[in-house]
């Protein structure tokens, strides 16, 4: 552990990269999307993640692995699972974990592509006794298509799993004649799942496919987070929805229905419990500029979101996102300015003020121009040049600006960028 953990913190110092953030968990080397498997074991909580340990950008996915004692320093760890069977060849792709008896179980995707090219998606089991090396179950896949009929072979993934009354139950993605869909398994064991039924079939909301689902309670109240693929050339984004699951007959009924983030740079939500509280990660990537990390010869693609609280506010009617971290407060009366250098502030924005933050090569302003919230943030980066209007609901924002990145908190509102912006250099 500790000959590991010297020769990956000499690893990232070799790459002086002023794009890589200091905040947000990055990939040592290679491409990195979906946050898997999200879970405390063995007095650390986990980070799985999609991965490619080969090059900086999509394809031979493998689960990358990453350990924190507080979310906020994450040490990086051996590979924990790659494609090795013929369920999995082409990729071991996303899902999650649930501790049992004492060992660590992490569901998962197997992805396989045929002689004719036909991708086919399985879910399978696979455990850990140290939450480091893992063991295939040997009688995977332990769902496959033959479940259910009319599902389409290459969407059916992304296993979710929870226990509640002594049972588990697996969320899953699905299309369905071109439409996304939510299904539940339920089973014993972890090892035989049994259809429970088709939970969430409004396909208004669910576009042509849904990925990454997620289901918890706070307070007494059902939420599911999930992605929305459009199609139409619409751009992806996760939302949650509000509202009540009936277990007996596995329906999902939706009261609230919102985009989780003001822009559509995060992506594939995972939730899990921390300390009692609900937290969220999410991949944070730029979908229109997914390869300029690679076309300027960084070493590294993709990175985590900061981890956000999830809680209900005193009415009990919204839903409030807070980052984690400490936070120094200002009151942002008139322009005022901050290299780029990781800074965490508090703001109050009076009518008509502006901060100003400021990158190597690039910088980020945010102003408040009206009574209602409304702010314009305007990016100038090395990869673009944007505009971005967003009403919020409040005065006083938490800002994280940490290299590449731009996370905004109000209340129930968030706005997240990839400025791709390089700070490093920059001096206070």
């Amino acid at each position: 552990m500790k000959a590991n953990d010297f020769l990956f913190e000499k690893v990232r110092a070799l790459e002086k990269d002023g794009a890589r953030p200091n905040l947000h968990f990055t990939p040592l080397f290679g491409w990195l999307n979906d946050p898997n498997g999200l879970i405390y074991y063995n007095g650390m909580y986990h980070l799985f993640y999609q991965y490619n340990p080969f090059k900086n950008q999509w394809g031979n996915i493998h689960w990358g692995h990453a350990i924190s004692r507080d979310l906020q320093s994450w040490n990086d760890m051996p590979v924990a699972l790659e494609p090795s069977e013929s369920y999995d060849k082409d990729g071991v792709f996303s899902g999650s974990a649930i501790v049992k008896d004492d060992q660590l179980y992490v569901l998962y995707t197997g992805h396989s592509v045929d002689a004719k090219g036909q991708a086919h998606e399985t879910q399978c089991l696979a455990y850990s006794k140290d939450g480091v090396t893992f063991q295939k179950y040997d009688q995977n896949p332990v769902i496959d298509l033959d479940t259910i009929p009319g599902i389409e072979p290459e969407n059916f993934r992304d296993p979710k799993v929870i226990q509640r009354d002594g049972k588990y139950y697996l969320f899953l993605a699905a299309g369905i004649q071109k439409h996304g869909n939510i299904i539940l398994f339920e089973s014993d064991d972890l090892r035989n799942w049994t259809y429970k039924g088709n939970i969430f079939k409004d396909f208004s909301k669910l576009g042509i496919m849904t990925e990454c689902p997620d289901f918890f309670s706070i307070d007494g109240r059902d939420f599911l987070t999930f992605c929305v693929i459009w199609g139409e050339s619409k751009r992806s984004q996760v939302y949650l929805a509000e509202g009540k699951m009936d277990w007996d007959q596995a329906e999902f009924t939706c009261d609230k229905f919102m985009a989780l983030d003001g822009n559509a740079d995060i992506y594939a939500t995972q939730s899990f419990n921390y300390e009692g509280n609900r937290v969220l990660i999410s991949w944070f990537r730029s979908m229109e500029n997914e390869t300029y990390l690679v076309d300027t010869n960084h070493q590294w693609n993709g990175m985590m979101t900061i981890p956000r609280y999830l809680e209900l506010a005193e009415d009990g009617k919204k839903v409030i996102q807070k980052p984690f971290g400490v936070f120094k407060t200002e009151k942002i009366k008139a322009i005022q300015s901050i290299k780029n250098q990781t800074p965490r502030i508090q703001g109050i924005f009076e009518l008509g003020s502006q901060y100003l933050f400021q990158g190597k090569d690039g910088e980020v302003k945010i102003k408040r121009i009206n009574d209602e919230n409304e702010y314009v943030i305007t990016v100038h980066s090395p990869a673009f040049k944007k505009e971005y209007h967003w009403q919020a609901d409040s005065k006083e924002l938490s800002l994280i600006f940490d290299n590449s990145t731009l996370e905004i908190f109000a209340k129930e509102k968030t706005f997240s960028i990839v400025t791709l912006i390089q700070g490093r250099e920059c001096e206070r």
